[in-house]
């Protein structure tokens, strides 16, 4: 995904802009990279995708994200705490029908604060 799509898909002028956005169902993987430059963020829909463990790295990076639908992706574990200690506004995380096999792999959760 790049920043000229996204703008497309949103009809806004700038990554700034974009509050809310709805990627359901779009086959992406690394969708995460472009989106953490929307500083503004607050609320993404991104099930049905294919999002992965190492495509996750880039929440750290949502300061301002409060609700984020993964459900329905490839992930198969999650990253280290740390990565989620920068969600500070999170309020919601969906992760259903995922294949998050062990009950460990929720530990790293631990890290919203």
């Amino acid at each position: 995904m790049t920043e000229s799509l996204l703008l497309r898909l949103t009809e806004c002028d700038s990554l700034q802009e974009i509050r809310v956005i709805s990627l359901r169902n779009q086959q992406l993987t690394g969708c995460l990279k472009t989106l953490a430059k929307c500083e503004n963020l607050t609320i993404a829909y991104l099930q049905g995708n294919f999002i992965q463990e190492k495509d996750l790295m880039h929440l750290q990076s949502f300061s301002n994200l409060k609700k984020i639908d993964l459900s329905d992706n490839s992930i198969t574990s999650l990253p280290p705490a740390k990565v989620f200690t920068g969600l500070s506004q999170l309020k919601f995380l969906y992760l259903h029908n995922n294949n998050i096999s062990n009950w460990s792999d929720l530990q790293a959760l631990v890290g919203i604060p």
